[in-house]
């Protein structure tokens, strides 16, 4: 039936690749997710999207669900069904927990990879010592072995059996997202199958910052990809695959939807001044550190009370901020939510009064946005940056600047940065306890342009050319 209304209309006919679509739970579904919503709307495109399989335990988004039930009309969803052997998931280190591909859980395997890291950078010179980090390096390097074959070869390999459900012969344009590898390995094959077949190839993320030990043929299939591609597209300056082809490269950052906050509750009453951090924390990059450093100092010189205060975290990575805040004397003042749903994440997002940035700026991995950063501009709330790294002048800033959205401290601005932060953080926490809320007159203008239907026009561009 789909097809058959695609062909009556006339409208073109997208071939959409994505591992992570609606109405998976993750992050990197929604940056895809969004752009099909808002382009099906027009009603001059009918979208068929391959994307991974939902196993029984995965936690739905409500929200790209009802994205996606909105459009069904211009959308088939075709998923991949991966039923991995589990090979390694036995595994248990001194953590408890056990290796799986970050594809499957995005969080499972955090602590655990990161105890095996500690291992593999321990500098110890004796024989015991060499012997556990070979151990751990090996054992990385099974993972990143595993995961590529039993997600990333598997995705492609089952994904090309749905050509015969897909009018190839009337499919005007691809469109794949990295991650994970799979998604363009699956392109490669499809553009084989149609050669005429113009293919915008994206990454929402650096396409080496996972599996080092298989960096190299990752780097090889970005490569292949990038030249057979049409056009490149990603989030960030730092997400430009293979780096080679640049001329075919157009940055598309990704957007906020105002309709995800629609009916969403505000009525959380509460004495305590919420600072709140959502999602992943990426260790040795990101750093929590200077604001807890500036909450104890203040705290010392008796201008707050860490009664009065509450530094909330909701996602996977809650070792690693209590360790930072650990370090400075304030683990008391931390609440872990724990991994939420994004509508309660949304919901929490909402109802506090300071929303937490961590990201990097460096000379190798310049503006570093993430896209909880970008999502946060809907909230109407002040939004407090820390960025580490050795480069001034990040996106974050610049944007935070340009649209009175709050405070960036760069840990490269040294002392004066450090300075004004804790006088902003000090200045919140007075207005806070003075009327019991936090004013935000950002320029809701300016943040316009980084919405979700802003987003899906720049790949319209791009489709129609």
């Amino acid at each position: 039936m789909p097809q058959r209304v695609a062909q009556r209309l006339k409208m073109k006919n997208i071939l959409v690749i994505s591992w992570h679509f609606a109405p998976r739970n993750t992050i990197g579904a929604i940056r895809f997710t969004k752009m099909v919503k808002y382009l099906a709307r027009t009603g001059e495109y009918h979208f068929w999207v391959i994307c991974s399989s939902l196993n029984e335990e995965d936690i739905r988004d409500e929200l790209l669900q009802r994205d996606m039930d909105g459009v069904s009309r211009y959308v088939t969803i075709l998923p991949v069904p991966l039923n991995r052997i589990r090979l390694i998931e036995t595994f248990k280190n001194h953590t408890g927990k056990r290796l799986v591909s970050p594809q499957e859980s995005n969080d499972a395997n955090r602590a655990t990879l990161s105890a095996v890291n500690s291992i593999v950078s321990a500098k110890e010179k004796s024989i015991t010592g060499k012997v556990k980090s070979f151990f751990g390096k090996s054992l990385i390097a099974l993972n990143d072995l595993y995961i590529f074959v039993c997600d990333d070869l598997s995705f492609a390999r089952k994904g090309i059996k749905l050509s015969q459900k897909l009018p190839m012969d009337k499919m005007d344009t691809m469109l794949t997202t990295w991650g994970p590898t799979g998604s363009l390995l699956l392109g490669l094959k499809y553009k084989k199958l149609n050669k005429s077949l113009k293919w915008i190839v994206d990454y929402r993320d650096p396409c080496t910052t996972s599996g080092r030990f298989l960096k190299w043929y990752l780097s090889y299939v970005a490569y292949k990809a990038d030249k057979n591609a049409a056009y490149i597209t990603g989030a960030g300056r730092t997400h430009i695959g293979s780096g080679k082809y640049m001329e075919k490269f157009h940055m598309i950052r990704n957007g906020f939807d105002k309709e995800d906050i629609s009916g969403l509750s505000n009525c959380e009453h509460h004495n305590k001044l919420w600072i709140t951090y959502t999602g992943t924390i990426y260790d040795g990059k990101d750093n929590m550190k200077p604001l807890f450093k500036i909450l104890h100092e203040l705290e010392l010189e008796k201008q707050i009370s860490k009664e009065h205060i509450s530094v909330i975290y909701a996602g996977t990575d809650y070792h690693i901020m209590q360790k930072q805040a650990k370090e400075c004397g304030m683990e008391s003042i931390l609440v872990n939510k724990g991994k939420l749903s994004r509508k309660k994440a949304l919901e929490l997002q909402y109802q506090s009064d300071i929303l937490c940035v961590l990201a990097w700026n460096t000379k190798k991995e310049r503006d570093v946005m993430k896209g909880k950063f970008i999502e946060y501009f809907m909230m109407q709330k002040p939004v407090f940056s820390i960025i580490s790294g050795t480069a001034v002048g990040s996106a974050v800033k610049k944007i935070t600047q340009r649209a009175r959205l709050g405070c960036t401290l760069e840990e490269a601005g040294g002392m004066k940065d450090y300075a004004e932060a804790k006088q902003w953080i000090l200045s919140r926490y007075q207005e806070f306890m003075k009327n019991g809320h936090l004013e935000c007159h950002s320029d809701g203008e300016f943040l316009n342009k980084y919405s979700s239907a802003m987003m899906a026009q720049r790949f319209k561009k791009l489709i129609d050319a």
